[in-house]
């Protein structure tokens, strides 16, 4: 989505203005602007990449999009590691969330971490759920739980202890172009695509999402999959491919 690259890129050019202030103090004269700048400049370019990262992850959201609603979105069958998968894209919002002063913790357990999936999708939906976890938290938690719901299928789980979503509007978050109608949602411009593509993405990899929250006390959400999506054996009359 959108919405987490611009608010990554907000808090980004927060991080600039303080490293600004902090190098530009004069008041100690023993103070030397040599010492931090290295690693000042160390801090940008780590959070440079990060942004680029999670840019690229959106745009890519946005297309695959349109890819789904024409039926020409081929999900690419392969075997990889799970617990590795998500430990990475964790660290790289990290960032995001020692921003904002935000615990982010990570319980990972799997008797067995490998799985048949499209890697590059699944990091996509968990990337976007993750960010806005930490978009939405302004203070507390952000929880990332994954597991094993039986030996066919997998879980996993997004906990915050953000705004929270009021619960007449849960029935609505997973449509396109729907956002809440909240200040805070207000100040932070986004597509109202994000939800209506993780869901459809999860679909296409045969699972489901569930959310649960309640407004001023946080979010749940959480993603159920298989452990090996079936592959991409039959096309319908109409041209849609559809998994068996």
């Amino acid at each position: 989505m959108l919405l987490e690259y611009e608010s990554a890129k907000d808090d980004r050019l927060k991080s600039w203005d303080n490293l600004s202030v902090d190098l530009g103090e004069e008041s100690d004269p023993q103070f030397k602007i040599t010492e931090k700048l290295p690693r000042a400049i160390a801090i940008l370019r780590q959070q440079q990449q990060q942004l680029m990262t999670l840019q690229r992850l959106t745009n890519l959201l946005i297309l695959d999009l349109s890819k789904i609603e024409a039926g020409r979105l081929d999900l690419q069958r392969q075997q990889f590691n799970l617990e590795s998968l998500v430990r990475e894209a964790t660290e790289e919002v990290r960032f995001l969330a020692e921003e904002k002063h935000i615990d982010l913790q990570l319980m990972i357990n799997l008797s067995n971490p490998i799985i048949i999936n499209d890697s590059h999708r699944l990091k996509q939906v968990f990337m976007n759920l993750l960010s806005n976890a930490v978009k939405f938290t302004s203070f507390g938690k952000v929880e990332v739980e994954v597991f094993e719901i039986n030996p066919l299928g997998l879980a996993i789980r997004v906990i915050d202890t953000g705004i929270g979503i009021a619960e007449e509007h849960l029935k609505n978050i997973f449509q396109e172009f729907w956002q809440v109608d909240q200040s805070f949602t207000k100040t932070h411009y986004g597509t109202g695509l994000g939800l209506a593509i993780i869901k459809s993405l999860v679909e296409l990899m045969k699972g489901k999402v569930y959310v649960t929250s309640e407004l001023g006390k946080g979010s749940c959400f959480q993603v159920e999959i298989p452990r090996h999506i079936p592959p991409l054996n039959y096309t319908s009359n109409c041209g849609r491919r559809l998994l068996k």
